[in-house]
């Protein structure tokens, strides 16, 4: 009897295993699929349009719906960072980070480092299962 109830609990735990890791494998199409959406929109637009950085930030909450709750702090840290770029470029008639005014730049910089960080997690990690 004990040995049948080790191989059924074996049985159970690779059973379990499998559904855990299909659920997994779907959260990663999901999410990898909406990642490579910012990827191919980001590479593809000048981003120097307000509605060029309202797509972005549609896509980035697309992926965040995505999310397993361990990586949606991340992503919302992510969507707020963006968000805020948008802003701060559109008060400059969205040029690009490079043409901003120095002391904006390094002030943007130094407000979110910390955030940033968090938000590279997020991206790191979306690199590294995509």
């Amino acid at each position: 009897m004990l040995k049948n109830f080790f191989f059924l609990s074996i049985f159970c735990f690779i059973s379990c295993s499998s559904s855990e890791e299909e659920i997994n494998i779907v959260n990663d199409i999901a999410y990898c699929k909406a990642w490579n959406d910012i990827e191919v929109f980001a590479n593809s637009s000048e981003m120097n349009s307000k509605s060029d950085w309202d797509k972005r930030i549609q896509l980035i909450e697309s992926l965040i719906s995505k999310l397993s709750d361990e990586w949606k702090g991340p992503g919302q840290t992510y969507l707020k960072i963006v968000k805020a770029r948008a802003e701060l470029l559109g008060q400059y008639n969205y040029v690009s980070s490079e043409e901003l005014p120095n002391d904006i730049l390094k002030a943007f910089i130094d407000k979110y480092y910390e955030e940033q960080k968090q938000a590279d997690k997020l991206i790191d990690y979306l690199k590294t299962v995509c």
